[in-house]
């Protein structure tokens, strides 16, 4: 029975100890509310300033991209930005002094989170140092379709068409020249031969031509 009494007496006490420490690490929470605000604000300001030096790289050559995970990484400091305008609507609106209980307990949950998400933003923070490197080389259509009308029943033009594939075909001509007058229908053939099969077998990457507006400027 004694034995008993004492097993109940260390249990009530091991308990009476973790509702204490518990109790303790709440009031910690919030007596850090605004310590662990500021602290939050301080390093998503940080992390904005290393995603627009990033955003600077990706843009500084139009030939080159930002990376898969380097577009994932902008992603996730957009919904950060966003999540932090939240909570700082929500410290607006809790972050008064009250010692009611729910109050309370709502200002150390707050705090908690806070607390959290900072750990999340430093966390971004060092995989925002992208060790192999933010862009790569932009990859480039072999062949762009400009979907052209079939031009076999206009013999003129096809027969022009048929000329210059065949002057393709030819490894010692370096340089074909197609002229005649406006609307004639050099662009017709330019476009044909763009979206044929025999010369998208021929090149690993054809650069085309704009269609021209209805005032003659390149669209």
């Amino acid at each position: 029975m004694e034995g008993a009494v004492v097993g109940l007496a260390v249990k009530a006490y091991d308990e009476g100890t973790k509702f204490a420490g518990y109790i303790k690490g709440k009031n910690d929470y919030v007596n850090d509310l605004e310590g662990n605000y500021l602290e939050l604000k301080r390093v998503v300001g940080t992390l904005k300033a290393r995603r627009d030096d990033v955003e600077a790289e990706v843009n500084r050559d139009k030939r080159l991209q930002a990376t898969r995970e380097c577009q994932d990484w902008i992603l996730r400091v957009k919904e950060i930005e966003t999540e932090l305008s939240k909570l700082e609507k929500e410290y607006n609106r809790k972050g008064k002094r009250s010692w009611k209980p729910k109050s309370w307990f709502s200002k150390s949950k707050l705090s908690e989170r806070i607390a959290k998400k900072s750990a999340e933003v430093r966390c971004l923070l060092v995989e925002g140092n992208f060790e192999r490197g933010v862009v790569i080389a932009k990859l480039v259509k072999t062949v762009e379709k400009m979907g052209t009308l079939n031009i076999e029943d206009k013999q003129s033009l096809h027969t022009v068409f048929q000329k210059t594939l065949s002057y393709l075909k030819h490894d010692k001509i370096r340089r074909i020249g197609i002229w005649g007058v406006v609307g004639i229908g050099k662009t017709a053939i330019m476009q044909y031969l763009n979206d044929n099969e025999g010369i998208a077998k021929m090149f690993d990457i054809i650069v085309g031509i704009s269609p021209r507006s209805p005032r003659g400027n390149p669209a």
